[in-house]
């Protein structure tokens, strides 16, 4: 008897396990450079020597490089997020603003990426959804030898081994250890505003969840530890008291945005800084009853749906997912932590409500950053 097993549900379950992040370059016949993200990459054989990457039967990407003799792997290093970004769009011509040198074959190896495989293709196998391309290597070389950039629950990463001692490691550890000083407080919080109030903090290009407390009847959805990049439309209580350059890198970062979606990002940026404190709100179509903790805390990270304070109308009735407030250390400047309430399932309330709720958040966040800084003066 099969299985029938539900899409996101699997997804959900497969996230658990971190996968590397490659792209697949290659020079069209027309001397056009193509490239394609992948996090399927995986070593087949040492004798022949043939390497594989799976994709998608639907990608016009890999439609375009099918058609070429040679390609190149490369894997990506730890700080290339961005490129990632730049080189997902579905833009044949996405290549044109990138570095890259060509290979011993002729196809484009990336600048400072980890290594760089050189490949012609030994055959392409269908595999139900997906195809299975084998490539049989030519050349390869190690370009950086540093850490490689690693996708895991819905973000991305790098790897660091134990006896590794790294920057942003230290910063975890500080971070946490500043969550613990309001663990108190956070309980509190969480039995009286309700939901579940996790402390994020960032960690170099992360918002990491370093401390969660749940108010009585609600569900732990966020998991410690879960990280999410710092791109729009997340991250935004961190860089709103940026300088304006940190601001300008950020909004650069939602890659196929247009001017104008840029703009509204900024406008957002400013809202918070008069304001105080952001919303997340879920359409009246949209769902949320029976979702996977992962599914839940991924919405919400990156809700479509965000609301500047100032545009909230009190009579209106929203269905507010979460709010989210700033706590501020070293004398006011850009936050480094941020406190989210997340309400599961979405609540429909009246735009009075969500003005009263983001004010109380508001205010626990500004008792937060009181006690941090006692106790940092202590």
């Amino acid at each position: 008897m099969h299985t029938v097993l539900e899409p996101a549900h699997l997804r959900n379950v497969l996230g658990n396990y971190p996968t590397g992040v490659s792209v697949i370059t290659a020079t069209a016949p027309d001397g056009q450079a193509l490239a394609m993200v992948v996090g399927t990459f995986t070593s087949v054989s040492l004798e022949p020597p043939l390497i594989a990457f799976l994709p998608q039967k639907s990608s016009s990407s890999f439609a375009d490089l099918r058609a070429c003799e040679r390609f190149v792997v490369n894997v990506l290093a730890h700080d290339q997020e961005d490129v990632v970004r730049r080189l997902s769009r579905s833009d044949r011509t996405k290549m044109d603003a990138e570095s890259w040198h060509p290979s011993p074959g002729g196809a484009p190896i990336l600048d400072g990426v980890v290594a760089a495989i050189e490949c012609d293709f030994h055959d392409v196998i269908e595999a139900g959804d997906h195809y299975i391309a084998l490539g049989n290597v030519r050349s390869l070389q190690t370009v950086r030898p540093t850490n490689p950039l690693l996708f895991f629950r819905g973000g991305y990463g790098e790897f660091a081994a134990k006896s590794i001692v790294v920057p942003d490691g230290r910063g975890l550890s500080e971070a946490v250890g500043r969550a613990q000083a309001l663990r108190a407080d956070l309980e509190d919080g969480a039995r009286r505003l309700g939901g579940e109030l996790t402390v994020f903090a960032r960690i170099v290009s992360d918002s990491v969840a370093v401390a969660s407390a749940t108010g009585a009847g609600s569900e732990t959805v966020t998991a410690l530890g879960v990280r999410y990049p710092v791109v729009p439309p997340i991250g935004a209580l961190y860089v709103a008291w940026s300088p304006e350059s940190e601001q300008e890198a950020w909004s650069g970062k939602a890659v196929g945005a247009s001017p104008a979606q840029r703009a509204a990002y900024h406008r957002h940026l400013a809202d918070i800084r008069e304001c105080g404190w952001a919303a997340s709100f879920v359409p009246d179509d949209e769902g949320d009853e029976g979702l996977l903790p992962d599914e839940i805390t991924r919405r919400m990270a990156t809700s479509a749906f965000v609301l500047d304070v100032r545009d909230i109308e009190p009579d209106r009735r929203y269905r507010l997912t979460g709010l989210m407030a700033p706590v501020f250390l070293h004398g006011g400047r850009a936050p480094e932590l941020m406190i989210r309430q997340l309400l599961y399932p979405a609540v429909k309330v009246t735009g009075e409500v969500v003005l009263q709720r983001g004010a109380a958040l508001k205010a626990f966040a500004e008792q937060a950053s009181a006690r941090l800084s006692t106790a940092a003066a202590a």
